[in-house]
């Protein structure tokens, strides 16, 4: 008896022990958040998922970030509804392939309604603001915020002169520009070819830590936590922005008055609309 009752004590234990276990390593494999608090804001912190150090430089929690693709629940859907498929295959495969064709019909046509539902709305009253030329005019540059201008760079030293040219010529004071050309550290040569270049007084070249994940927008949130800026812009060294584009948008958001209002967008257009199809297609979208 007493041998019974030590082996179903053992028998408790491994049990216990393991699910303990298996609770400890799905803990361990949640995205967590860090930061190093004797850092310059949010430098250096970021998230800690399955092992790996991503640093976003951004104390953004991770549920509202891309780290975790599927949740456990979602997974169980995907994993259950292929079972049904799988079954449905086997057992009835004509019925099984007439029943999916017209799920996904359904579906497509649900998607076109949402969108002349769109086109419609967009219609009858559209989004757009207008700003003219006197309103333009009338502003006092002397009174005017200082703006950051964002312009994450990777292996792409060849457009910069382009991209100087053509902030020069934005009609903005130049005094209240903070031009930020954000390098990564691994890309030796491109900050080797900047500089070498004669920059503006206005441009400024941050070199950002190299470091997972390799993406423009952490680079960005890098730049944000240098940014002397009230407003600010994200450029692509190919871009070539219109003269007057600060000035629309820093209008835009004093008639708007609108505390939830964080972003306008303005609208993209191609230098090289006529060149070919894709262009053309481009364009037209």
């Amino acid at each position: 008896m007493k041998t019974q009752e030590k082996s179903a004590d053992v028998s408790t234990n491994f049990l216990s022990a393991g699910f303990s276990n298996l609770k400890a390593r799905k803990h361990k494999r949640k995205p967590k958040n860090f930061s190093d608090g004797s850092t310059h804001r949010s430098i250096d912190s970021g998230i800690h998922h399955k092992g790996n150090k991503f640093i976003t430089h951004t104390d953004l929690h991770h549920k509202h970030s891309a780290i975790q693709t599927f949740h456990s629940h979602q997974k169980i859907v995907i994993v259950l509804l292929g079972g049904v498929l799988v079954a449905g295959v086997v057992l009835n495969w004509r019925e099984t392939i007439i029943i999916l064709v017209s799920l996904m019909t359904f579906l497509y046509f649900a998607d076109l309604l949402f969108s002349l539902f769109l086109t419609v709305k967009t219609l009858r009253k559209s989004s757009e603001i207008i700003i003219s030329k006197k309103e333009i005019d009338s502003l006092d540059d002397s009174r005017l915020p200082i703006y950051t201008i964002f312009c994450p760079l990777y292996k792409e030293w060849q457009v910069i002169p382009e991209f100087v040219k053509s902030i020069s010529k934005l009609n903005w004071p130049k005094n209240r520009l903070d031009v930020q050309l954000l390098l990564e550290e691994d890309d030796r040569k491109t900050i080797a070819e900047v500089r070498r270049m004669q920059l503006p007084k206005f441009f400024q070249v941050i070199i950002v830590p190299d470091s997972k994940p390799k993406t423009k927008p952490k680079a960005c949130n890098y730049g944000l936590n240098h940014a002397r800026g009230s407003y600010a812009v994200i450029y692509d060294a190919e871009d070539n922005p219109a003269p007057n584009q600060l000035k629309k948008a820093y209008i835009a958001f004093q008639k708007l008055k609108n505390e939830k209002i964080v972003c306008v967008q303005s609208k993209l257009n191609f230098y090289n609309s006529r060149q070919n199809v894709l262009t053309r297609l481009f364009t037209m979208e």
